[in-house]
């Protein structure tokens, strides 16, 4: 029997795909006819409709740092929006959730590809550098779709339970009768870390457009997975290689706080471009800022008029790195400053992080005004870095991300709340609506075990 899950992907990669190419198409038995050639591997590895645009929202939603006044509150329709926002238990009783079926969807075309790219031989040398850099596009997309499918449906990452507790389930071929199953956390991160290391050695040093991964961006997503996992060791390793590999970061003072979106897409510091899923209640005329963030940032920081828009009297965020509206959730190399000096901060190496932070901090500020900051201990290095990764990297979907990590020591640990019409929510560190149900569709067909409550 074929589960769920699977056949809605089918169905999407079959249809989504027909007016793209001839080669993808329904038999008769309504088995997929794969592509068959280097240059079909290709196009279905840069379909950015489906690879780039459809980044998971929930967190955003849940965790992101701002609020709704009561009258934005009322023009969201009830169900998954409302109860993401107030982190209702059971948010889409019934549903399905388009952020799994996306994520799997991207794991179903890497497999198809590298299902496909077994099948080919006799290539030329031509033929085989093409062939690599599909593969380790394939490693990647696959890589990346299960970091996201961890980071919302998948418990925090805990090294001393990893292996006993169930991650997601791990598709590794494009058979969609294969028995379908939850593997450990260990297991999954495991798997999302070899695939981008298989990657790194594939991928090439430049693409024509950075919806394509490079040597860079497996590095950057490495960086940005040890984090999660608190392999310091490691995030420190990968942020420095790709800072080697590119280190531009924007002088701040170059761009125009008077421009409705200051920031250029595909910009100097995008290594890796995707955005999230917009939902209403995450319109950028809807979603004010937390007030207690926005006043973080210095008259003299740039960010505070480069991101917000408050001519309507409330901070509105208007930086995203997409170039507009929607909300851009890549990889960028502020990011993997930040990485690197919170994993030096981590392994007491209170110099090289600072340095970081302060290499950072001189293009956000203006011209002329910055001082850098010190610090005398690493815990002291970790606090500034943390304050500053919040200003940073705000409305990218990341704050969620590091909620659920950070959220494991005390000294990090962050109560979440808001208020709706007199009425109070809140979300405690280690409350375990930090992971998300899995769609109870899928539960009843793959017999999978659903998350705790």
């Amino acid at each position: 029997m074929r589960y769920f899950l699977l056949s809605i992907i089918v169905c999407t990669l079959v249809f989504s795909c027909q007016k793209e190419a001839d080669w993808l198409s329904v038999k008769p038995d309504k088995a997929l006819v794969v592509p068959t050639t280097l240059q079909n591997f290709k196009a279905l590895m840069m379909n950015e409709g489906k690879m780039n645009v459809l980044d998971p929202s929930l967190g955003f939603i849940a965790g992101e740092a701002f609020y709704l006044k009561e009258s934005s509150w009322l023009t969201i329709p009830a169900g998954l929006q409302r109860n993401i926002y107030t982190w209702d238990p059971n948010p889409y009783p019934g549903l399905q959730v388009a952020e799994w079926n996306n994520c799997y969807t991207q794991v179903y075309y890497a497999n198809v590809v590298l299902d496909g790219l077994t099948r080919l031989d006799n290539l030329n040398a031509n033929e085989q550098n093409l062939f690599n850099e599909v593969q380790g596009t394939a490693l990647f997309f696959r890589s990346y779709a299960y970091y996201k499918l961890l980071s919302h449906f998948a418990a925090p990452y805990d090294s001393k339970t990893a292996q006993d507790i169930p991650g997601i389930i791990l598709l590794n071929t494009s058979d969609v009768n294969d028995p379908k199953t939850r593997a450990s956390t260990w297991d999954c991160y495991t798997k999302a870390i070899t695939d981008l290391k298989a990657a790194d050695s594939l991928l090439p040093e430049n693409v024509p457009i950075v919806t394509l991964p490079t040597h860079m961006a497996a590095k950057a997503l490495l960086a940005r997975l040890y984090l999660i996992m608190g392999d310091f060791p490691n995030a420190y390793k990968y942020a420095d290689l790709a800072i080697q590999k590119k280190g531009t970061l924007i002088d701040y003072n170059t761009l125009s706080a008077a421009a409705t979106y200051p920031f250029a897409k595909f910009n100097a510091e995008d290594i890796f471009h995707c955005r999230v899923v917009t939902y209403t209640i995450m319109g950028n005329t809807l979603a004010i800022a937390d007030s207690v963030l926005f006043r973080s940032y210095a008259a003299n920081d740039l960010r505070r008029t480069l991101y917000f828009n408050t001519s309507s009297g409330a901070p509105l965020f208007k930086g995203s790195f997409e170039g507009n509206s929607p909300y851009y959730s890549g990889l960028a190399t502020d990011e993997m400053y930040l990485i690197r000096a919170e994993a030096a901060a981590r392994l007491g190496n209170t110099t090289s992080a600072m340095q970081d932070l302060n290499t950072l901090l001189l293009k956000r500020w203006k011209t002329g005004t910055y001082t850098p900051l010190s610090a005398t201990t690493a815990g002291q290095a970790l606090k500034l870095i943390l304050d500053e990764r919040a200003k940073e990297l705000v409305f990218r979907g990341l704050r969620w991300i590091d909620l659920r990590r950070l959220n494991a020591d005390p000294l990090t640990s962050t109560m979440l709340q808001r208020t709706i019409a007199g009425q109070q929510y809140k979300l405690s560190p280690g409350d375990p609506k930090y992971t998300f149900l899995i769609p109870d569709p899928e539960i009843q067909l793959s017999g999978i075990q659903q998350n705790p409550r």
